[in-house]
């Protein structure tokens, strides 16, 4: 019992949480599990208390847990009907049409998807600019909004259909303002979102698009709903909110869009990290572009209609 280290109790933690198979009272009830094995060591002396290594083993707390059981970052591709029922049960009256828009149709993270502000829409030049994500600070128990990740900060291009649903959804957004309890939503400097509708000394008011019709904050928490009835309603069982990111970014690999501008659209450290998320569409092309090779040299050959001369060989 002296050989087990604390890193090797919690592995065997973290090892059940990344499977997603253990429901959180099991989780629990394994880490007590183990704390007692060892309390009983030491109190008999097999071990020391200061060698004890299930002193400091953590879990992650329910809300965490449950994000990472229903929303870990599966590279599931969905097909046009699966989206088309995504889209035909949330509709834009829902408060998580938006998110899911945002995922589908350009690519964004999930933090990324539920920060977008409507001052971010070029309505005029038709682009989107992603410059924030919405995180939440488990010390600060606060929503907060940060840079995205990898600080990839970048404007997109917004095609002329999603165009004109953002119209509709601004004027509603427009139309909502002038009811009477409207909920404000304020940040300050460091990013943390105040949602009582009182502003603070130092915040300033921040046009969030993923609001519901009284103006009150839509969460990324709201995903873990919205995943379950994808999963269970719609039976859609490999859905994950990242499924849709996967999903735009593969279609944009079917139509042909040059790698550099995949990894810029999605927001990718380096061209690498595209290349090694998609490795499996980056092989498939690799394929066709083998077949193309074999009838590009078939054709030549074919073509190649003049007589061979086979020299002569002189001997001694």
């Amino acid at each position: 019992m002296n050989k087990v280290s604390m890193s090797d109790l919690q592995g065997i933690i973290n090892k059940a949480i990344d499977e997603g198979k253990t429901s959180i009272n099991s989780i629990t009830n394994l880490k007590a599990i183990i704390t007692a094995i060892f309390k009983y060591a030491v109190e008999n002396k097999y071990i020391s208390i200061s060698n004890n290594p299930a002193l400091g083993l953590k879990i992650p707390n329910q809300r965490v847990l449950k994000e990472k059981n229903l929303n870990s970052h599966k590279n599931v591709f969905l097909s046009r009907d699966k989206i088309d029922l995504i889209f035909e049960r949330f509709t834009i009256d829902s408060s998580v049409y938006f998110p899911l828009l945002f995922a589908y149709r350009f690519g964004l993270r999930k933090g990324e998807a539920y920060g977008v502000c409507w001052s971010d829409i070029d309505f005029k030049n038709k682009t989107l600019s992603v410059k924030r994500q919405m995180q939440y600070s488990n010390t600060r128990k606060r929503w907060y909004l940060k840079l995205p990740k990898y600080d990839s900060v970048r404007k997109l291009a917004i095609d002329n259909d999603t165009i004109e649903i953002l119209k509709k959804g601004y004027e509603k957004y427009i139309s909502n303002q002038k009811q009477k309890n409207y909920i404000h939503i304020f940040v300050n400097d460091n990013g943390v979102i105040n949602r009582t509708s009182i502003k603070n000394e130092g915040e300033k008011e921040i046009d969030l698009i993923c609001v519901r019709d009284d103006g009150s904050l839509v969460t990324s928490n709201t995903s873990l709903h919205t995943t379950k009835v994808i999963k269970e309603e719609l039976g859609i069982t490999d859905f994950t909110f990242h499924s849709l990111r996967h999903t735009h970014c593969t279609e944009l690999f079917e139509h042909e869009a040059d790698i550099r501008f995949v990894q810029k659209r999605m927001g990718h450290k380096n061209i690498q990290e595209t290349l090694n998320t998609y490795a499996h569409w980056t092989k498939k092309q690799e394929d066709v572009y083998s077949s193309v090779l074999d009838t590009m040299f078939t054709q030549n050959k074919k073509d190649d209609t003049s007589e061979c001369v086979i020299p002569k060989v002189h001997t001694a």
